[in-house]
C-alpha cells in the first residue's frame, strides 16, 4: 500500500514541477523552421531589421521555395557584402527538396504583419506588376525566355 500511495504523490510532484508530455509527431515544416530559419527570422517570421533578415510570415510557398533554391545555386546572397545572403546560400544548401516544400509550406500558414517593414525595400506599383507578369508567364507558358524552367514548376505536387 506504503508503494502505491508514494508511486501516486511522484507522479503528483511531477506534473507540479511542469513535466510536459513527451509531443507526438511534429510537422516537419515546423521542425525545418526552428532549426534553420527561426534564429534570424524569429517564431513569428518577423525578422530582425538589423541582420537584414525580413519579415517572411505570410509569403507564398511558391515563392520561399524558389528563392531558396535560388540562394542554394548561389544566384543569390553571393555579393561580398551581402553577409545575410551568404548565410541564406549555406543554410539553403543544407535543406532537400522536401524540406524546401515543408518549410514553404509553413512559412506560408504563419499569419503576415503588412506593417512590419524589416528592409528598405520599397514594393512599389510597377515592381508589384512587374512581379504579376513574370507570374502570369510561367503560369501560361511555363518557361522563362532563354529556355528556363521555373524552379516552382512542381510546387503543387508538394
Amino acid at each position: 500500500m506504503f508503494n502505491r500511495v508514494a508511486t501516486l504523490l511522484l507522479i503528483g510532484v511531477m506534473m507540479v514541477a511542469g513535466e510536459e508530455p513527451v509531443p507526438e509527431i511534429q510537422d516537419r515544416g515546423f521542425v525545418v523552421f526552428r532549426d534553420n530559419c527561426r534564429d534570424c527570422h524569429l517564431a513569428s517570421g518577423m525578422g530582425i531589421r538589423e541582420m537584414n533578415a525580413p519579415s517572411i510570415a505570410g509569403l507564398p510557398r511558391w515563392y520561399v521555395t524558389d528563392q531558396l533554391r535560388e540562394f542554394r545555386r548561389e544566384l543569390r546572397g553571393g555579393h561580398d557584402d551581402d553577409a545575410a545572403g551568404q548565410l541564406m546560400q549555406i543554410k539553403a544548401k543544407g535543406l532537400g527538396e522536401r524540406d524546401l516544400a515543408f518549410v514553404g509550406r509553413y512559412i506560408e500558414s504563419m499569419s503576415p504583419n503588412a506593417t512590419r517593414v524589416t528592409l528598405d525595400a520599397k514594393i512599389t506599383p510597377r515592381a508589384t506588376a512587374s512581379l504579376s507578369a513574370r507570374l502570369v508567364f510561367t503560369e501560361t507558358v511555363g518557361e522563362f525566355p532563354g529556355g528556363q524552367t521555373p524552379a516552382r514548376a512542381n510546387w503543387q505536387n508538394c
